[in-house]
């Protein structure tokens, strides 16, 4: 947007709009977001279809993939409604939505782009990111799942892990070295894998807030067809620069993420530990906090909604100020509630694991679930230390070493 006050009385009558509909399907969210807590995904695909029936699925994608080709502003607005209502708080669409969809605009051939976009905006397709690996985590370009030409297509040996979602998942973005003498990110190929084929083997592994959002997925004699690969062979890196500045940003515009620290003051009177005057000012720093934030989210949206070529570096920026935002507010949290604090996490209905179906519902214990879990936004998208070393490289311009 340029400020312009027909523009700005444009955004208001949308985001009026937006929030009436929200408010007729939904209802206020309460408490802070478990960050990486599990779903429910037939619930989660009939949020979707309803978002999608209602033209509020993909807002800025074409028209041509079923999305509204809106302005992004637009889509921005939607996603800034979403965060205040319950229903949103499951991510399951949200690797689809928010990194495959833009990767398969930005590299896909048109026959990829009609087979896959439409099923992720309607709720039909759930997809998983298949890019780290055990010993290529924060050095990606050092991963060693090999593709293999075979005839036509490919077979694929390998191992990923960290995948967020990828027991659920109905495809996966997956990224192997196709050239074994090109080494680091120039012998790199982006996939699109079916996760039901023959040889994909995902194994959950369970965190310590009960749940199993991340997942290993072993990968033997998988066999691709030639049609399988995103973009240019031996192109992957490119993909992969689309998807990790994508994910930085919606690390950075806190895409399932929510601490409303405006309600940090009614936790800390609840918990029974007295409001000192240092406590005030932590609180007044995490309502600064979450403001700065918010603006820097804004201007980088508004760089891409201008035209600009959105900086790695200041997503990088970001993506740090709201990791240290969510490590902050949620240790806040757990200060506030005083003994309360060592309270169980909830679990989602019908968990399994201690506790199970008999834990509390979730939303009992959400400064728990986020204060465990800030570490989805703390590492995800790329580390607080990989991140700092690109501001300091790029943006700043200090020597190495």
């Amino acid at each position: 947007m340029t400020g312009d006050p027909g523009e700005v009385g444009a955004a208001g009558a949308w985001r009026a709009q937006v929030r009436q509909w929200f408010a007729r399907h939904s209802s206020p969210r309460v408490g802070a977001v478990a960050i990486g807590r599990g779903v429910d995904v037939d619930r989660s695909r009939a949020w979707q279809r309803q978002l999608f029936a209602a033209g509020l699925a993909g807002v800025d994608w074409p028209v041509r993939y079923g999305g509204g080709g809106r302005p992004a502003w637009q889509a921005a607005v939607v996603r800034e409604e979403a965060a205040r209502f319950a229903d949103t708080a499951d991510d399951v669409f949200g690797t689809g939505l928010g990194l495959v969809g833009p990767a398969l605009l930005a590299h896909g051939t048109e026959a990829q782009r009609d087979a896959h976009l439409r099923p992720i905006l309607a709720g039909d397709a759930v997809w998983c990111q298949l890019f780290s690996e055990p010993d290529a985590g924060s050095d990606l370009a050092s991963l060693t799942t090999w593709a293999d030409r075979h005839g036509d297509g490919w077979v694929v040996n390998g191992g990923k892990v960290w995948s967020s979602g990828a027991h659920l998942a109905d495809h996966g973005l997956l990224l192997a070295r196709t050239d074994r003498d090109r080494p680091g990110r120039r012998g790199i190929s982006a996939f699109l894998l079916p996760m039901h084929e023959p040889g994909v083997a995902v194994h959950p592994i369970r965190q310590m807030t009960g749940d199993a959002h991340f997942c290993q997925v072993l990968l033997t004699d998988v066999r691709l067809p030639g049609d399988a690969l995103l973009g240019e062979p031996e192109g992957g890196w490119a993909v992969t620069a689309t998807v990790l500045a994508q994910e930085r940003y919606l690390v950075a515009a806190g895409a399932g993420v929510d601490l409303p620290v405006d309600r940090l003051v009614a936790v800390g009177r609840s918990g029974g530990a007295p409001l000192s005057g240092v406590r005030r000012d932590r609180l007044v720093q995490a309502v600064i906090r979450d403001r700065l934030v918010r603006m820097l989210a804004d201007r980088l949206l508004a760089d891409q909604h201008g035209g600009e070529a959105v900086s790695p570096a200041f997503a990088s920026v970001c993506k740090l100020a709201m990791a240290d935002h969510v490590a902050r507010t949620a240790d806040l949290a757990m200060e506030l509630l005083g003994p309360s604090a060592l309270l169980g996490p909830s679990a989602p209905a019908g968990a399994d694991g201690p506790g199970g179906a008999d834990r509390p519902a979730p939303g009992d214990a959400s400064w728990q679930d986020a204060f465990l879990g800030q570490w989805l936004v703390r590492l995800g998208g790329g580390t607080e230390q990989i991140q700092r070393s690109i501001v300091a490289d790029r943006l700043l311009g200090l020597p190495a070493g």
